[in-house]
């Protein structure tokens, strides 16, 4: 007779414990966002690249980080471009 109360205990204490644990595993609302994993956030260096014609290419690569901002025509040499983020002498 003495096991009965006692394992009535124990299920009742394990439902209480899942229900808690339920509640307790979304984020609150004063909690900050959680942070997106690794491969949602972009890489240091994004490159475009495009075929205009038949002998006219042009590749742009822009830093992530800085703002700056290069462009290469026809695989010749790379020149820095413009950018409104970023402001030379900072």
């Amino acid at each position: 007779m003495r096991q009965r109360p006692t394992l009535l205990l124990g299920v009742c204490f394990i439902l209480g414990c899942l229900i808690l644990g339920l509640f307790n595993s979304a984020p609150s609302a004063g909690q900050a966002p959680p942070r997106p994993p690794e491969a949602a956030r972009p890489g240091k260096y994004q490159v475009a690249a495009s075929n205009m014609g038949p002998s006219t290419s042009v590749v742009v690569l822009c830093d992530t980080e800085t703002g700056r901002m290069w462009r290469s025509d026809n695989g010749g040499d790379w020149g820095e471009i413009a950018s409104p983020v970023f402001k030379k002498g900072k």
